[in-house]
């Protein structure tokens, strides 16, 4: 493997973390690229106020996946740093907003990419976001040394490219190559779009399970897309005052598995 200079991040500590997210030590960012230790990140996809997906052109310096188009925001989640406070900060600092917009979390998928010139190897488990903003791409100046341009297309166009059963292109004309951790991020978005009704509401969130341990209700605490199924779990409502009933829901082709 290549010795690279490092970058300014390159020695800011990131929580290593097991398949289960769960924390099991801490190294700089570079050691977790030369070792292929799963850390954390975010991905925050924004939609403008025509309903539009906002993508972001991966500036040329960028170390994986230059060039390429992804998430409207994306980055690293800091050691000791949450999942909601690192996708505030990255989606202020890389589209240079004054404030955070309001996030809603999606659930967790793996994103992992290689940069094939060095062999360093980005492997995380990725909180994924959406959010709307008010103005169109064309009001939203990002970034420089992040970001070389966002741009808005619909969001069904960009699931078939993903796919491979369409081709997308800028409105120049420009075609538009995807990051290669970025198709899990989409898939988790469509497969709960999928599972929405015909207002747009998670039939899942009209789901209220009971807590078997206590009668409480329940409320959605997590998702997880993995091998083309969608996990979510339930946590009991009284669990600060120390209740650990959990129920999980496996949705996969419109059925659900409960257990």
């Amino acid at each position: 493997m290549a010795n690279e200079p490092a970058a300014p991040d390159s020695n800011e500590l990131v929580d290593l973390v097991n398949e289960s997210d769960r924390v099991t030590g801490q190294a700089s960012r570079r050691e977790a690229h030369n070792h292929g230790w799963l850390h954390r990140a975010v991905h925050v996809l924004t939609f403008d106020p025509a309903g539009r997906l906002l993508l972001q052109k991966r500036a040329a310096g960028k170390q994986f996946n230059p060039g390429r188009w992804t998430s409207t925001a994306s980055g690293h989640v800091t050691a000791g740093d949450s999942y909601d406070a690192a996708a505030a900060r990255e989606v202020v600092e890389e589209l240079q907003l004054s404030r955070p917009p309001t996030l809603e979390r999606v659930g967790k998928v793996r994103t992992d990419t290689v940069d094939p010139e060095t062999g360093q190897a980005c492997r995380t488990l990725s909180t994924v976001y959406t959010t709307h903003l008010t103005i169109p791409a064309a009001g939203i100046r990002p970034q420089p040394s992040e970001v070389t341009k966002i741009e808005a297309f619909p969001l069904p166009g960009v699931v078939a490219a993903v796919r491979g059963e369409a081709r997308l292109n800028c409105a120049d004309g420009e075609p538009v190559p995807f990051a290669d951790n970025f198709a899990p991020v989409v898939e988790l978005l469509a497969s709960t779009e999928k599972a929405s009704d015909g207002n747009g509401e998670s039939q899942a969130r009209h789901f209220e399970p009971l807590c078997l341990e206590c009668g409480a209700k329940m409320v959605e605490s997590d998702r997880l897309l993995d091998d083309g199924a969608l996990f979510i779990w339930y946590e009991c409502t009284r669990a600060r005052d120390g209740c650990t009933g959990q129920w999980l829901i496996k949705r996969a082709l419109g059925n659900e598995k409960t257990g």
